[in-house]
């Protein structure tokens, strides 16, 4: 059963990792996130782990834009996952993003602006 979600992970990998030309890439997102895995599909502990908080600052330093589909593509392939457990990940890591990890992540909104003014809010909170 696991070496099927590896190989699954792998191909989810090679049709994604071309969206992603920024810094990090779709397969290095992905590999990162891999730690989060079982906190998201409820196999591990009841909440993420160091690795998975790790994982989710590096991803707040990416393109949120090509994160975000990323991520997202990377949920919706999988059976399993804890759609609401995917969305508390950053909260939980103490880490903002200006996007929710969630199959209806408008990721296509995201820009710069967006980022800066998402960004300060959570700042003033």
């Amino acid at each position: 059963m696991a070496n099927a979600k590896l190989v699954c992970v792998f191909m989810f990998c090679m049709v994604i990792a071309p969206m992603v030309t920024e810094a990090q890439t779709c397969n290095q997102i992905i590999n990162s996130f891999g730690s989060c895995f079982s906190y998201i599909t409820r196999q591990g502990f009841p909440y993420p782990s160091f690795d998975c908080c790790l994982a989710m600052r590096s991803i707040s330093n990416c393109n949120h834009k090509a994160a975000c589909n990323c991520l997202k593509g990377f949920i919706v392939s999988f059976r399993g996952i804890d759609f609401n457990l995917a969305e508390s990940l950053p909260r939980l890591c103490g880490v903002n993003l200006p996007y929710k990890i969630s199959p209806s992540a408008s990721c296509d909104i995201l820009s710069e602006e967006k980022m800066f003014n998402s960004l300060l809010a959570l700042r003033e909170e």
